[in-house]
């Protein structure tokens, strides 16, 4: 299967193996060093870990990782998606927009609630150490960190966009190939037609000078 490969196909899979190895040895790395949390996702935001002089917190890692490994994914299997009928392509583009709709809102939501937590700890708390006081009241009672979710939030945002854009661009070129496709054929019609009229004209010709 390996030999039937193009290029382009070799070099995603490539690159969505290592994001893969990069997000499971970031998770065993965190699990390993704490292996219980008071507040869910404390733990990937405590630590960064350094990447060329730069200071990466776990979650990030991840989250970049994960989608460089979907747009990876996406490529890998482009060929297998342009054959796809019409219709189900119509309703995976929908359904990345309506995830687009819901994620731009659930992000701008934890934006303006972290603010709010920023300002009710009274700036005593990091603000990757926020998350939902004991005596706030939400309609799931979850607990969770601020910086952890907005995080996965924004990680799916951007998986919805570029959804959106990768079908949108699919659709567009099927539609410009069937274009091509059906004026090459009125082309090649009317050239045929031109040929017959010419044989004809050709042959009533030679009848008036006979």
């Amino acid at each position: 299967m390996i030999l039937h490969l193009s290029n382009k196909e070799f070099v995603f899979i490539v690159i969505s193996i290592v994001s893969v190895l990069i997000i499971i040895c970031t998770l065993l790395w965190v699990y390993i060093k704490y292996p219980f949390e008071k507040i869910p996702g404390q733990r990937f935001v405590s630590d960064e870990i350094p990447i060329l002089g730069i200071g990466l917190k776990p979650i990030t890692i991840i989250t970049f990782s994960a989608f460089i490994g979907f747009i990876s994914a996406l490529e890998i299997l482009h060929s297998y998606l342009l054959n796809l009928p019409d219709t189900i392509k119509t309703l995976i583009f929908i359904f990345f927009c309506f995830l687009a709709f819901g994620c731009s809102h659930e992000l701008i939501w934890q934006y303006f609630s972290t603010s709010d937590a920023f300002i009710l700890s009274g700036g005593n708390i990091h603000i990757d150490m926020l998350h939902i006081l004991p005596n706030q009241q939400t309609p799931t009672g979850l607990n969770y960190n601020f910086t952890f979710r907005t995080k996965l939030v924004f990680f799916y945002t951007a998986c919805s966009f570029y959804g959106i854009y990768f079908f949108n661009k699919m659709m567009r070129t099927d539609n410009t190939d069937y274009k091509i496709s059906k004026n090459n054929f009125y082309k090649m019609k009317t050239r045929k037609h031109i040929k017959s009229n010419k044989n004809q004209i050709f042959y009533c010709n030679s009848n008036k000078i006979f």
